[in-house]
């Protein structure tokens, strides 16, 4: 028997170990086990319910821990990526601590758990459990954990968010005259630059990555057809991928606190033939190469005339997409340069279903997982972008991030009239008084107003002295406005998902999108100050029998069909007429 399991046993059964005033509970619960942690750790956690049972995050500690109800076990571990360690941990090195430890294990983790190095312990509470049992085992974990870390060496630091410079993409429209070598062949176009920045930097593979917009260029030609160009946004990227179930014990900050690792893209992903051949990008840089898929599409009519012959014009797009996995579910951020502009951010949600199909009682007997309550596996999911309106013509030299006003447009109906009015931003107080100058701040997106966020250049301004601006339009299903603090965000403001619009100054340093609250907490004044804005899109997925396979009850023999949120980037008093209309 292994050292540690003798370990164990001795643990458990022998009342010695602990207090002689404390008694077993016969029947230990998760929320005993939540009390223990609370009363006997002194620790904090955040709770989260998947299929194998209740899983703690234990805050201030690099652990978490494992309940699983069927088996009536617990488990404390940590993963850790094998890069992050001094000592590079071979099967040998990981074979000789298995040898020499009394409590615990390491074994290199599959995939599933970020294909690093996996240090664990657990014990059985299906006989009872006495309180001071799981603080000496915690205590015990503890220590060895750090004798572990003595052998290998100890823990490097963390990766760093960025690893090299980012990728260009340049394509003009129509895409059949594009040449790079002569660019005014065409009659718009775009320059991006991308990457693929490490948002944890925990140091594992299961780290937190996604794709980032660092720059996107669109240039286009005046009326006089000199070439015109505007930087018109900067670090566009998926902040948050956030879902919440319905069983009012489930939640997920899938970048943050989960770990998003980038998938490797496939070539028989890749849309068919359209406008031009699609591609997967290639690169130098280890965590960009083979990731992006670039495609080249048709994009619908942009403008039809029939005042004398009928005539139209089709449009065309760039786009810019990958995948990242988080535990069961895929997701798929989507990056549109469109001719006439625009730029359309998308998040897809795809997946196998967390949880078996709840059943209904006359059902019984059919296996499955399901959540507690009927529909409780229904949920909602958020994109949660975060970017800076940069709105800079480059030639000129004139404009950038710190000379925008951020507006609130809404079309309200007052005095027994439409006005489309455009406030700045947050448009209220937290009295509701309008406020004058823009500043940090939240503010909600309604249905029956239209609500649209606009930044607007206070330097550039187009042929006719308009200022340069492009307003922020979201696609969505729904709104959030009474989640709950649980799961991962037990310890969260909700404040940055029941609101949709945050405005504030840049932070000096990364910030998570859950963290949003915090950063705007002091509602400073934005003129003059780079902003960031921070905007979520809510959907719903409520499960069908056709997501669960034959049965309709069984989450591993069948998907959810892609899903998709947004917004797009519209131009305001850019062009000097309609963009791409043949006069």
């Amino acid at each position: 028997m292994p050292r540690w399991v003798a370990f164990l046993a001795l643990c458990l059964l022998v009342p010695a170990a602990t207090r002689g005033q404390d008694a077993p509970a016969k029947a230990f619960t998760p929320a005993d086990f939540e009390k223990l942690l609370k009363a006997e750790l002194k620790r904090d956690f955040e709770v989260n319910t998947t299929p194998s049972g209740k899983t703690y995050d234990i805050i201030d500690t690099p652990y978490y821990a494992l309940f699983n109800e069927k088996s009536r076990h617990v488990t404390f571990y940590v993963t850790y990526g094998k890069q992050r360690f001094a000592q590079e941990p071979t099967l040998e090195k990981i074979n000789e601590w298995n040898r020499k430890a009394v409590h615990s294990r390491v074994f290199l983790a599959s995939a599933g758990f970020g294909g690093g190095v996996k240090y664990e312990a657990a014990f059985s509470v299906a006989a009872g459990v006495m309180p001071g049992q799981v603080k000496n085992f915690y205590d015990l974990f503890d220590r060895e954990h750090a004798e572990f870390l003595k052998l290998m060496g100890g823990l490097k630091p963390p990766p760093p968010e960025v690893t090299g410079p980012p990728e260009t993409v340049r394509q003009g429209f129509p895409a059949a005259k594009y040449d790079p070598d002569d660019p005014s062949k065409t009659d718009t176009a775009w320059e991006v630059q991308w990457d693929i920045p490490n948002l944890t930097r925990r140091g594992g593979q299961a780290d937190s990555r996604v794709l980032r917009i660092v720059s996107a260029k669109f240039h286009w030609k005046d009326e006089k057809k000199r070439p015109r160009s505007l930087v018109v946004a900067r670090n566009l990227m998926l902040a948050e991928a956030f879902s919440q179930y319905d069983n009012q014990e489930t939640c997920f900050l899938d970048v943050a606190k989960v770990g998003t690792p980038m998938l490797k893209a496939n070539k028989d992903f890749l849309g068919p033939l359209c406008v031009g051949p699609g591609k997967i990008l290639a690169s130098t840089n280890a965590d960009h190469d083979g990731k992006v898929y670039q495609e080249l599409h048709y994009d619908g009519l942009r403008w039809m005339g029939v005042y004398d012959t009928v005539r139209a014009r089709g449009g065309e797009k760039l786009v810019l997409w990958a995948a990242m996995k988080s535990g069961n579910y895929a997701f798929l951020m989507e990056y549109n340069f469109t001719d006439d502009g625009r730029i359309v951010s998308r998040l897809g949600f795809t997946a196998h279903n967390l949880f078996d199909r709840a059943v209904l009682p006359k059902e019984k007997g059919l296996p499955h997982r399901a959540a507690k309550t009927k529909d409780g596996d229904v949920h909602a999911h958020f994109g949660c972008w975060r970017m800076e309106f940069d709105l800079s013509d480059p030639d000129r030299k004139v404009g950038g991030p710190a000379e925008n006003t951020i507006q609130l447009v809404s079309r309200k109906f007052t005095d027994g009239k439409f006005g489309l009015k455009a406030a700045p931003f947050p448009g209220v107080d937290s009295t509701g008084k309008p406020v004058d100058v823009a500043c940090e701040g939240k503010a909600k997106w309604a249905a029956t107003e239209f609500t649209t966020l606009r930044a607007e250049s206070t330097t550039v301004k187009n042929t006719r002295g308009q200022p340069v601006a492009y307003d922020l339009i979201s696609s969505r299903t729904g709104a959030a406005s009474d989640f709950l603090p649980i799961g991962n965000t037990k310890r969260a403001n909700m404040d940055f998902v029941n609101y949709d619009y945050w405005v504030t100054r840049t932070p000096e340093s990364f910030k998570h999108y859950h963290q949003v609250p915090e950063v705007a907490a002091g509602c400073r004044p934005l003129a003059g100050e780079r902003a960031t804005v921070w905007h979520s899109v809510g959907g719903i997925h409520s499960p069908r029998d056709e997501d669960f396979g034959p049965g309709g009850v069984d989450a591993a023999r069948g998907a959810a069909l892609t899903e998709w949120v947004g917004f797009t980037l519209k131009p305001r008093n850019l062009f000097d007429g309609t963009p791409l209309y043949a006069r």
